[in-house]
């Protein structure tokens, strides 16, 4: 079974493209804002979700402290054009565990992807807890 991937993010354009980017290999919910964002969280329970931080409305940070309100296990990649430190120090504080900024590379995306969603190795950490990508 495939894992559930979310992505969240105003621009329909970048949702697709991430979408296509993971075709085949994950199966892919998008929310167009973040209401609709914490809806396929608490409906599709994904292994990963992908959220922008600056959306209309409840932003990608403010979804990112509601979902982890609810607890779960989803881990979060914030996906953004802001590369302010205040936004990264607030985003990895709430608990996102990687900062893309854009423009991004799809190979780059994909391989912190399956970081996130391969299965740790016995006897070996993870990774980090968090990571930031510029």
């Amino acid at each position: 079974m495939m894992k559930t991937v979310l992505i969240v993010d105003d621009d329909a354009d970048m949702r697709r493209l991430i979408a296509v980017l993971l075709d085949g290999e994950f199966t892919v919910v998008q929310a167009r804002d973040g209401s609709e964002g914490l809806r396929a969280l608490q409906e599709h329970h994904p292994a990963l979700a992908i959220i922008d931080l600056g959306m209309p409305g409840m932003s990608g940070l403010d979804l990112l402290r509601a979902a982890r309100k609810d607890g779960g296990s989803t881990s979060f990649i914030m996906l953004t054009g802001s590369h302010e430190n205040d936004s990264i120090v607030a985003a990895l504080a709430a608990g996102a565990a990687t900062y893309i900024t854009k423009p991004w590379e799809p190979e780059r995306l994909r391989a912190e992807i399956r970081r996130h969603l391969s299965p740790a190795k016995p006897g070996r950490a993870s990774g980090r807890p968090w990571r930031i990508e510029r």
